[in-house]
């Protein structure tokens, strides 16, 4: 079960970031007598409760969804210590070098303590700003969703667009939903302006602090190169009112494998394209002032004892460390503030170090992704007559390579119609079971990284994949380098979008959906139907004797036969499984629709799928 103590990095810096970023009170002075003790040996000593009563009771206590399920309790994430950090500068330096005494204690800044606000303040001080603007990656969506759930006052459904769920996903558990990873990239609040939209009643700050409208969001920008249109993205969403005051969250690094130059790169990016909508660098040049741009930069987390053993050494404690100190030199640099979380987290419970605060993919990704995978593999071996592979190889099969392995079912399988056979099986979810046979592993790790696997495949196998990867000419070159002689790869996706035998009815659903969705997908960067071109692609690279087979499979039981009306049921039923998962954060975030809008488009898509008077099919 997923523990609320796995919350705490998300928290931590959320309330961090509040106090040095936006604001600090005078500091609460302790009667302890041996504060000029604690102050000399760099120890800390426990609070007065008198002085700081109030951050003495669990802060979360009165938030909807508290209880027997969701039971955390700020006191477990951080307990007051004296004195608090009386500036900014000072509370950098303590956030960045503090730590916890054993693992999974709760937190202390080292030299001088933060305060942990009640809403209300988190409300005032957020109300301070026109706009928060947080751009990044994985750790901001916990940053954001950790704002969210104070604002909102909710631990259950806090982080996440909980006004567009269906029965299904509201049985689940609430605590689970709200920091999921997979939930916080799909399904996660980006913009207040979304939630006073769909659920305003739910934001306690209009309520605490009336007028309040802080515009509070974020920019997912996660790779170097910057695609244009996420810059872009960027650009529109600033406010150049010079009249308001704005603050910027900045967070990268694992995503461009802690490579110090793109890093740099990055961030000199994005600081540039802030400054030019609001000429930051000037204000600082007239007020020949030595003070920082509001913007401060957030490094990785500490890595995790599941971070896969090929990313030990670029990705490791060491490579993290380093790149922590170098990122803080670059951040003064832009003259920008910097804030570690390495010496933060190396003590938490980390999954991996990316995904901080998160034990993978979660309770939605277990309940929807597993049951549509597995949908996917009874598709797929019907279609072979319950085979597993095609690949002519005899019984030359030693070492087999899985990618995307899902929850691992072909890979199991595989590994036990072969027992003499090593089955390896990576993904980028760690869904998989414990239950495997001994034949058989299972690797977290990104297939579109250089592949450094010590030995070489006799059968390199990927299905599903074609909504994947970005450059999948890259994925098979890494495969055609790790082949033994002889070896084959096997690819198996559909062509898309969805084809119709005959011409569907005006206004179809399903239609104007696959249109949308190839142009919201190509806008992100990526080739929907490059299925069509796998041959050719193949054969550039190097393979030889490239065979392709293709099979239509009916959306819906309007073909003929029992065989073609099982598979047909078989298809639609992970269709509409898979329809949210794929349409929700493209539409939303590429072409900039609603999710509720979004919502309403996938009811008529679904009415479509199931419409046997509409002769769609799927081929590849």
């Amino acid at each position: 079960m997923y523990r609320f103590k796995d919350l705490f990095c998300g928290f931590i810096i959320t309330l961090g970031l509040l106090i040095f970023f936006f604001g600090f009170r005078l500091p609460y002075w302790s009667q302890n007598e041996e504060l000029y003790t604690q102050m000399q040996c760099n120890f800390p000593l426990a609070a007065d409760p008198k002085a700081r009563a109030r951050e003495f009771t669990n802060a979360f206590a009165e938030y909807k969804h508290f209880g027997e399920k969701c039971s955390i309790s700020s006191l477990e994430l951080h307990r007051p210590y004296d004195l608090v950090c009386p500036n900014r500068v000072s509370m950098l330096t303590a956030m960045s070098s503090g730590g916890r005494i054993g693992r999974d204690a709760p937190y202390i800044p080292r030299g001088c303590d933060m305060q942990w606000y009640t809403t209300e303040e988190v409300c005032e001080i957020l109300g301070r700003f026109s706009q928060v603007v947080l751009v990044g990656d994985s750790m901001l969506r916990h940053v954001i969703g950790a704002l969210n759930v104070i604002v909102r006052e909710n631990l259950g459904y806090g982080g996440v667009t909980d006004w567009n769920f269906n029965a299904r996903e509201r049985q689940g558990s609430r605590p689970q939903m709200t920091f999921n990873y997979t939930i916080l990239t799909i399904q996660g609040i980006y913009k207040t302006e979304d939630v006073i939209k769909h659920d305003p009643l739910s934001l306690a700050c209009p309520r605490l602090r009336p007028g309040w409208s802080t515009d509070l969001r974020m920019e997912q920008m996660v790779r170097y190169p910057i695609e244009d249109v996420e810059l872009k993205r960027l650009e529109a969403a600033i406010d150049t009112d010079p009249s308001s005051p704005k603050a910027f969250i900045l967070g990268h690094g694992l995503w461009n494998n802690l490579e110090m130059d793109m890093s740099k790169a990055w961030l000199e990016t994005v600081v540039k394209v802030i400054d030019s909508k609001l000429g930051l660098r000037l204000r600082l040049k007239k007020s020949r002032r030595a003070k920082n741009m509001p913007i401060l930069l957030i490094t990785p987390n500490a890595a995790g004892e599941k971070k896969a053993d090929e990313h030990l050494v670029t990705q490791g404690n060491k490579a993290l460390a380093r790149f922590e100190r170098a990122m803080a030199q670059e951040a003064a640099v832009q003259r920008i503030d910097h804030l570690g979380t390495w010496n933060m987290s190396i003590q938490g419970n980390l999954y991996d170090g990316v995904h901080m605060d998160m034990r993978g993919n979660l309770l939605k990704a277990m309940m929807r992704e597993q049951k549509r995978l597995d949908y996917q593999h009874q598709i797929y071996t019907a279609v072979l007559n319950g085979k597993l592979y095609t690949s002519p190889i005899g019984d030359r099969l030693r070492n087999v390579l899985d990618v995307g392995t899902g929850t691992g079912i072909w890979a199991i399988e595989i590994g036990l119609e072969h027992p003499g056979a090593h089955i390896t099986g990576i993904d980028l979810s760690p869904i998989q079971p414990s239950y495997a046979p001994p034949n058989v592993t299972f690797e977290i790790c990104d297939a579109e990284d250089e592949w450094s696997f010590r030995q070489s495949f006799d059968l390199v196998h990927m299905r599903a994949m074609v909504t994947c990867f970005k450059n999948p000419r890259a994925v098979f070159e890494e495969a055609y380098r790790s082949l033994a002689p002889g070896g084959y790869i096997e690819l198996r996706d559909p062509i898309l979008p969805f084809q119709f035998l005959t011409p569907p009815p005006e206004g179809c659903a399903l239609q104007e959906w696959g249109v949308k969705l190839m142009e919201a997908a190509a806008l992100s960067g990526r080739d929907w139907g490059v299925a069509t071109r796998y041959t050719q692609m193949l054969g550039d690279i190097g393979f030889i004797n490239v065979t392709e087979r293709r099979e239509a499979i009916a959306l819906s039981p309007w073909v003929k036969g029992k065989h073609n009306k099982e598979l047909s049921l078989l298809l639609q039923q992970d269709i509409l499984n898979m329809l949210e998962p794929m349409s929700m954060a493209l539409f939303t975030r590429v072409l900039g629709w609603e999710a509720r809008r979004v919502s309403d488009c996938l009811e008529l898509v679904k009415r479509d799928v199931q419409n046997t008077k509409i002769h769609a099919f799927s081929e590849g």
